[in-house]
């Protein structure tokens, strides 16, 4: 049933792609004088004009996108109380359903980090929502380590509240995640010992005579950290609300240059240093499933997948179904082929993810000539190349990204 689930979800972000559009535009003559012919005149308002739908367009797709994430959330956390109420391998699995429906709608909204926004700016709560990789002994019990964890020390960490969770989220060590997706999904999923497939934490659990020690505690972890979730992600929900008269994305819209900017910066740095890097080359070289991001519960091929797709559609200008119009709009206006580059890029990323094997730890231990190995391989180097196209289309509208995440 479980990978029949995992099955499901990975058909669903497949269908979800978007067929990627070559727009059309008109040619751009700049002005460098107020002396200028009203032809001149008229098509640059007109380029100033797209870009400032460009970027109204983004911000709409941007608070679309954390409205469905937090809805998911919620839908989450119900199916989290639902299962603690009656624990069951039915409410176990529906909870574990609706982890992976959350992800699934988490992961295009990577593409908004790294341009100083509310996700990650210094107070932000990325780090609180998806901090990885996770300790998982560093929350509960695991192989050969049966009284491992904050659940199991009592002694130590007495009653459990969402403050002590939060404070405990990356204290001593970056490994030590308390809160947020990864910690859900190992205490839905539990260790993953399979080398075919996910964890498989037992639903008595949660049962008082189930066999695992503290299973009232663990319980309440489990609602806890749901709770945490809705609550880190429903400022971003408000920060990217219209009509606020000083949230982020009245700030964003009234700096378009500004904005376009950020948002190739997202894109270049998820595809490059995040994506071909940290998230997939790691656990390409170390062979360690414990570099995968949703190790627990074999989704890893989901998140990256979910991630492309939240650059394609940042490009596109398509983010929870807008409508348009995206940066390819404006880069085809100045420069067609800088964006028939763009789009090509692209839709090779976009093949490269789909084609990464299931289950993704199984296929970064196979031997070096494996095809497996090399599908994982060529993802990496079709998200390292838009990395750097990315970084070319920016300079050809006159714009300096930073894809160092300095």
């Amino acid at each position: 049933m479980a990978t029949s689930l995992l099955r499901n979800a990975h058909n669903t972000i497949l269908g979800s792609s978007a067929t990627i559009l070559l727009l059309a535009g008109c040619a751009h003559t700049p002005s460098t004088t107020s002396a200028v012919p009203p032809a001149a005149v008229q098509t640059a308002d007109a380029s100033e004009g797209l870009l400032q739908k460009v970027v109204d367009n983004h911000a709409e797709g941007v608070y679309r996108s954390w409205v469905g994430v937090h809805e998911a959330a919620i839908d989450l956390q119900k199916a989290i109380d639902a299962f603690v109420a009656n624990p069951s391998q039915d409410t176990m699995q529906a909870a574990r359903l609706a982890w992976v429906e959350g992800r699934t709608r988490y992961a295009p909204t990577e593409v908004f980090r790294f341009q100083n926004g509310p996700i990650d700016r210094a107070e932000g709560p990325e780090g609180l929502i998806n901090a990885w990789p996770l300790d998982e002994l560093y929350i509960d019990y695991g192989k050969d380590s049966p009284n491992s964890g904050i659940i199991q020390d009592v002694d130590t960490w007495g009653d459990l509240t969402t403050e002590l969770l939060v404070e405990l989220n990356e204290k001593d060590g970056e490994e030590n995640i308390a809160t947020g997706w990864h910690a859900i999904e190992f205490l839905l999923w539990g260790q993953d010992t399979n080398p075919d497939g996910p964890g498989a934490r037992p639903y008595t659990d949660y049962l008082a005579d189930g066999g695992a020690p503290n299973p009232e505690r663990r319980a309440a972890y489990l609602q806890l950290t749901a709770k945490l979730l809705v609550s880190h992600i429903e400022p971003l929900v408000q920060e990217w609300a219209p009509g606020q008269a000083d949230n982020h994305r009245t700030k964003f819209t009234a700096d378009p240059t500004a904005s376009l900017t950020g948002i190739l910066t997202g894109m270049g740095m998820l595809a490059g240093d995040e994506l071909a890097g940290e998230r997939i080359a790691v656990a390409w070289e170390t062979r360690d499933p414990e570099d995968e991001q949703s190790c627990f519960s074999d989704t890893t091929h989901l998140d990256i997948i979910g991630n492309a797709q939240g650059i394609q559609d940042a490009w596109m200008g398509t983010l929870a179904g807008t409508t348009g119009p995206g940066p390819v709009a404006v880069l085809r206006a100045k420069d067609p082929t800088s964006a028939d580059e763009m789009n090509t890029s692209i839709e090779k990323m976009m093949l490269a993810v789909k084609a990464i094997p299931v289950p993704f730890d199984s296929a970064i231990q196979a031997p070096d000539d494996d095809p497996r190995r090399t599908a994982i391989e060529d993802s990496i180097k079709a998200l390292e190349n838009q990395a750097q196209v990315t970084n070319r289309a920016a300079k050809a509208l006159g714009l300096k990204v930073n894809l160092e995440g300095g």
